[in-house]
């Protein structure tokens, strides 16, 4: 069940939002950039623990190449965005 939230917005913020989305997208739109802030944030707090305590079972990649696996994640959650928003614009 949604929730109303009243949030302060930079003018400048919704108007970028606004060139992108429709104002009847404006709130989808914000729930999506929520959603991956969050995502981000938690990538960050779970490297943050491996760094401190790492352990065996996770991705091969994490002991070849850690960092390229975080930039793969990142392209791959950008790549969805991007469909995302050509989806919403047609």
């Amino acid at each position: 069940m949604p929730n109303r939230v009243h949030i302060v917005i930079p003018k400048e913020l919704t108007d970028q939002i606004d060139s992108v989305v429709s104002e009847r997208s404006r709130s989808a739109f914000i729930c999506d950039a929520v959603r991956e802030k969050l995502v981000r944030e938690k990538q960050v707090k779970a490297l943050e623990r491996l760094k401190s305590r790492p352990f065996k079972g996770g991705p091969k990649e994490w002991d070849i190449d850690s960092a390229g696996w975080v930039r793969r994640l990142r392209t791959e959650s950008a790549e969805i965005r991007a469909r995302r928003l050509r989806k919403n614009n047609h």
